[in-house]
């Protein structure tokens, strides 16, 4: 990796990069969809449980088609889907039988954004089996965005340790990962991006007979780059630009603590990242984007708009649930403030590893 004047990302807009061969912290605007499942007149909830897995998992693949058909109606837009994934319901990550939660992550223009939003109330999927709510947008660009995660780490429970730990998809990693990683490797430098690194190390947690858990786990010299690391990535994926053949997109979860008992415990097998990550912007140019800036010829960009989320919300006590959990009281909630977005190239193709 080449010196560095200084430690944090370089951000251009939305994209935070910090070597041109090495993944890029992505700040999206994301929306949260609600999904509740619709039991027939008579059926019993229990048979509703049986064939909830099979039901959420079309449901999912539904809502990605419609997006992306309505995102493919406004060529002009310049939106692209970068990501629809699960997340957990509550603090305890339970997953209710009939119900299930997911968040889908967009890159460009606010308008069209609003619009979509206000087009998914109630929707019905799965032939009428699955309503659809999406309740809450936030972009994870605006200031906004920035205070709410300073809010979530008031107290020094965590601004005092110097470890992190991070989730990463297996798919981006060779099949020997599971080792310490030292200065040159990609990971190593990408945490070092933030502060000085003591010890790095990528842990694989077996989940039924394959390795599809792996987490990055590392060690900073002062607590305020593991801060600063959080930070920059709290609620924002990282993208992967090794893959030419399609979007490469991961939800990054990562978490603050002490270091030696965060790697025990996943050594252990155990889980430890936290549902929704949080963490304290005590570096500004590490986790703070820029003013909306031109990208490239793919990309657009515009002035923030204020504005209010459009539509309809059912449910009011549901949609005050999603956002208590995204921002606790004293946290100033998600609101859709957008700034300038860009593209990503290709779509629906098999991932490709990233550089290690």
């Amino acid at each position: 990796m080449a010196d560095r004047e200084a430690f944090g990302l370089n951000w251009n807009g939305r994209w935070g990069c910090w070597t041109d061969e090495g993944v890029v912290v992505l700040a999206t605007c994301v929306g949260v969809i609600e999904l509740i499942l619709v039991s027939p007149p008579g059926q019993p909830a229990a048979a509703a449980g049986a064939i909830a897995d099979t039901t959420f998992e079309t449901a999912l693949a539904e809502i990605r088609r419609n997006l992306d058909a309505e995102i493919a109606n406004d060529p002009s837009s310049g939106v692209v889907l970068a990501s629809v994934h699960w997340v957990p319901i509550g603090v305890a990550e339970d997953i209710h039988d009939r119900r299930r939660r997911i968040r889908v992550a967009f890159v460009g223009d606010p308008a069209p954004c609003r619009k979509l939003q206000a087009a998914w109330q109630k929707r019905r999927l799965c032939n009428g089996a699955v309503d659809a709510i999406w309740g809450v947008l936030f972009d994870s660009a605006s200031p906004e965005h920035s205070r709410r995660v300073a809010a979530m780490f008031i107290g020094t429970e965590r601004t005092n340790h110097r470890g992190l730990a991070m989730s990463l998809p297996a798919r981006w990693l060779p099949k020997q990962a599971g080792s310490e990683l030292k200065a040159g490797e990609h990971w190593f430098d990408f945490g070092s991006v933030f502060g000085e690194v003591e010890a790095a190390e990528l842990i694989c947690i077996p989940a039924g007979g394959r390795r599809s858990n792996v987490h990055l786990i590392l060690k900073f010299r002062e607590p305020r780059s593991a801060c600063a690391m959080c930070e920059a990535l709290t609620d924002r994926y990282l993208y992967n630009p090794g893959n030419q053949k399609g979007n490469d997109c991961h939800a990054v979860t990562c978490q603050v603590g002490d270091f030696h008992a965060m790697r025990e415990r996943l050594r252990s097998g155990k889980a430890l990242l936290e549902t929704i990550p949080s963490g304290l912007p005590l570096a500004k140019k590490a986790g703070a984007p820029c003013q909306p800036a031109s990208l490239s010829s793919a990309a657009s960009s515009s002035q923030p708009v204020r504005t209010q989320s459009s539509g309809p919300l059912w449910s009011p006590a549901l949609i005050e649930e999603m956002k208590a959990e995204l921002c606790p009281p004293t946290a100033i909630p998600p609101t859709a403030i957008f700034g300038g977005g860009g593209g990503i190239g290709g779509s629906g193709a098999a991932p490709r590893q990233a550089p290690t």
